[in-house]
């Protein structure tokens, strides 16, 4: 799993978290909070192995983070007093995986039809990325899944001049900080298994060395294939 995150950005929430409910019989509760944290820890070393590397551009994740960080504290908020109830959620991942089908799609055709480009220094594209990062704060918060998969999509197509390494990098460093606040409000709502935790994290390590290498040295054709095959598998994982 720790592979997949640092070679596409996805894989974190959108796969670990249906794998922990449905494989595992984990609460929601509990596996989106463990998720979480999990993907912090995960994340850490992916993003400075990018950032040693010069790939993060740190304006879009800036951006990015002005919408999501508070719209996660307002998700979490909202957890602390309303019941969540489990057809919500349901049809949250239901949307999700539909989503997530159609844009793994539109990733292995984008080539051939994309021809619109979001200029980077405008305000268009500034409140694109603002909005881009509610959307994710909020999705990550109230399910875990988002920072990733969403996360990537969002940014091939506002930004498709950037390589996929690029893309990758940006999105894991946008998403640490994001995760590490929907974790801590998890946290505090006592949604984290340590123990399951701790098992979780023996195969973190070298996953994250082998992806952040793989994400160097493999073409933007194969790393966009990637991307779709992932996409795909956390479409049918959370729809069925």
């Amino acid at each position: 799993m720790a592979t997949l995150v640092s070679v596409t950005g996805v894989g974190g929430g959108a796969i670990m978290t249906p794998l922990l409910v449905f494989g595992l019989g984990v609460s929601p509760q509990t596996a989106i909070g463990t998720d979480l944290l999990y993907a912090v820890m995960t994340k850490s070393g992916a993003v400075v192995l990018h950032v040693r590397a010069g790939r993060v551009r740190w304006n879009i994740v800036c951006r990015m983070l002005s919408g999501s960080l508070p719209a996660a504290a307002v998700a979490l908020g909202t957890l602390a007093y309303i019941d969540t109830r489990d057809y919500l959620e349901g049809i949250l991942k239901a949307g999700l995986g539909a989503v997530l089908a159609l844009t793994a799609g539109a990733i292995l055709l984008r080539d051939r039809f994309q021809t619109v480009n979001v200029p980077e220094r405008n305000e268009a594209s500034v409140i694109a990325f603002v909005a881009s990062g509610v959307l994710l704060g909020t999705m990550v918060a109230l399910t875990s899944v988002g920072a990733g998969a969403l996360g990537v999509v969002l940014m091939v197509f506002l930004l498709p001049q950037l390589s996929a390494r690029e893309i990758v990098a940006t999105d894991l460093a946008h998403a640490l900080p994001l995760t590490l606040v929907a974790g801590l409000g998890h946290l505090a709502l006592g949604h984290v298994d340590w123990g399951m935790l701790a098992y979780l994290l023996l195969g973190a390590g070298p996953g994250v060395v082998a992806g952040s290498w793989l994400s160097g040295t493999v073409s933007d054709v194969y790393l966009r294939r990637g991307l779709a095959t992932v996409l795909i598998m956390a479409s049918a994982l959370m729809m069925f």
